[in-house]
């Protein structure tokens, strides 16, 4: 999917689809991407490949747990080009998984009103 087809479409949690208690849990993570985004793009800035490939590795956990595959398999790219010290690509990424933060809003938004 593009980053156009992602910014008109909500991007659903997959958790959420198999049970809706897990709501507010997933509200949670998706309110929590802008930071992580912030915190990604500091580690960056100070070329710290430790605390990138840190990052990566836990947003790749809690995509997944959280039924968002596609923020998992990204930051999952991520951890791996951390781990081979390249950092050419994190604005690329960045921008990807600020789409995606954008997308997983929406679809709560959406996921919301379809329960109502």
């Amino acid at each position: 999917m593009t980053s156009e087809q992602l910014r008109a479409n909500a991007l659903v949690s997959v958790l959420l689809q198999e049970d809706a208690s897990f709501y507010e849990l997933v509200q949670e993570f998706v309110d929590s991407l802008p930071a992580r985004v912030q915190e990604l793009n500091a580690a960056c800035e100070r070329r710290d490949l430790t605390t990138l490939r840190t990052l990566a590795h836990r947003l790749k956990g809690a995509g997944g747990s959280f039924g968002y595959p596609q923020i998992s398999a990204l930051a999952a790219q991520m951890e791996t080009a951390y781990k081979a010290d390249q950092t050419d690509q994190t604005t690329k990424w960045l921008e990807e998984l600020n789409t995606l933060a954008e997308a997983a809003k929406n679809g709560l938004a959406s996921f919301t009103s379809r329960a109502n």
